[in-house]
């Protein structure tokens, strides 16, 4: 009955024209947005308040990684993005984080090719777990987010954020966490052509993922091989003084 209900009333405004179509989806248009937001007066801090809690219960109860759970995160993800960006320009660090932190690990963002959406969800959620001091949020936001701007092409801003997700890790002592760091900042190095800086992460994750008995240690190899190969062509030092000039500028 509810279903019916609702759909009714989409039907309805979609007749008086207060609806817009963003891709598959619907919207109040918005001039009807900002109506409400005047006609709600006081009261909208309230709605706004009640919002974020619907978010923060329905991310809660849809954060697994499977497809049906993408697919609900999905159905409501202009709600929930709203819900962390107005969490984190009122200062409601424990919400953002809480919002922000499901949404970037849980994967709806990156299976679904969401990558803008992950990048700014992913900064918010970084923002949170600084105020809040949470280093184990921190490492996982900074690298996952890191990641998405790594295919992006976005190297620079990535390698600043395994940085820093280097540094929570080892805040941690979370081994696994810091091998993975450090072999992600040797592909940013080796993709910069800086291949001594690269041999350098490559060998230091790949003494810590043998260590621990990790199959992450035949991928470190792989790569630390290639740069070996590429630090024997004449002309290495060169290119390298030209990559290392690069990045100093």
């Amino acid at each position: 009955m509810a279903q019916i209900e609702c759909e009714d009333l989409v039907g309805q405004l979609a007749r008086r024209s207060l609806l817009a179509r963003e891709g598959d989806d619907l919207r109040l248009h918005q001039l009807v947005r900002d109506f409400c937001r005047d006609a709600l007066g006081e009261q909208l801090p309230a709605v706004q308040e009640a919002v974020v809690a619907t978010a923060l219960a329905y991310v809660a109860r849809y954060r697994e990684e499977t497809p049906e759970h993408h697919d609900r995160l999905e159905a409501e993800l202009g709600n929930l993005l709203g819900a962390v960006d107005h969490a984190a320009k009122n200062q409601a660090w424990v919400e953002a984080l809480a919002l922000a932190d499901p949404l970037v690990y849980a994967g709806v963002l990156r299976v679904r090719g969401y990558w803008a959406q992950l990048v700014s969800v992913g900064r918010r959620g970084i923002e949170a777990a600084r105020q809040l001091a949470d280093e184990s949020a921190l490492a996982r936001l900074t690298h996952n987010t890191a990641g998405t701007l790594r295919e992006r092409g976005e190297l620079e801003e990535a390698r600043r954020l395994y940085g820093e997700s280097l540094e929570a890790f080892r805040k941690l002592g979370d081994q696994g966490g810091i091998a993975r760091s450090l072999h992600n900042l040797g592909a940013i190095a080796q993709a910069q052509g800086d291949y001594a800086e690269a041999r350098q992460l490559y060998g230091e994750s790949l003494e810590i993922f043998t260590r621990l008995g990790s199959p992450y240690a035949q991928l470190a190899r792989k790569h630390l091989a290639e740069v070996e190969k590429e630090l024997k062509k004449p002309g290495i030092w060169q290119r390298l003084r030209s990559a290392f000039k690069r990045r100093r500028t």
